[in-house]
């Protein structure tokens, strides 16, 4: 329940992905991603541990992981820089 959670000061639960890893029955967001091989290129490992580049095989069904991620790294960084310009003696965290 997000309200518990919230109550007991936990963070609340963000998935990336193009579905919803087993074991969440629910998720506070949740955005959906291209899957790799499949809507976009990705890489899998063989039995020996070998990397293999998977290229795409459909038409991107949404943008790749590594985007999202660096957007949200990029805002966060931004973020950052403003809370850091407000108070200077705040420490980044």
């Amino acid at each position: 329940d997000r309200a518990a959670r919230r109550r007991r000061g936990r963070p609340g639960v963000i998935a990336i992905g193009p579905r919803l890893p087993r074991g969440f029955d629910y998720v506070d967001v949740f955005i959906r991603t291209a899957a790799p091989g499949i809507s976009a290129p990705g890489t899998a490992a063989r039995a020996d541990g070998l990397p293999v580049a998977l290229p795409s095989a459909l038409p991107p069904a949404g943008p790749r992981e590594e985007v999202i991620l660096e957007a949200l790294a990029r805002r966060v960084q931004a973020l950052r820089r403003v809370s850091h310009a407000q108070d200077p003696g705040r420490p980044d965290r």
